[in-house]
């Protein structure tokens, strides 16, 4: 998988989350997703379905408010979890 498909499948995954994001704009990864509505249950709904969509367990260390701050946040820490392989497209 590559990077770029990891974080457009990410940001659809944040899409359907986001209560105030406007669709018709792109998603600034920096930008607290807090901001963008996501709140305390749209944030455990995420980590379900990014474990399931990406095949991945989040370790309990992992679950911290920094990893899911931002959509960055969340990429890096996909990429960190995710083989080598599937990040760089092998």
């Amino acid at each position: 998988m590559t990077t770029a498909t990891l974080d457009e499948r990410l940001v659809q995954m944040l899409r359907r989350r986001l209560l105030y994001y406007e669709t018709d704009q792109p998603l600034a990864l920096d930008r607290p997703l807090a901001e963008l509505g996501l709140d305390s249950l749209g944030k455990v709904q995420l980590i379900l379905e990014v474990e399931d969509g990406f095949g991945v367990q989040i370790p309990e260390a992992d679950l911290t408010e920094a990893n899911f701050e931002t959509a960055r946040a969340v990429l890096r820490l996909l990429q960190r979890l995710l083989p080598e392989q599937r990040v760089a497209g092998g």
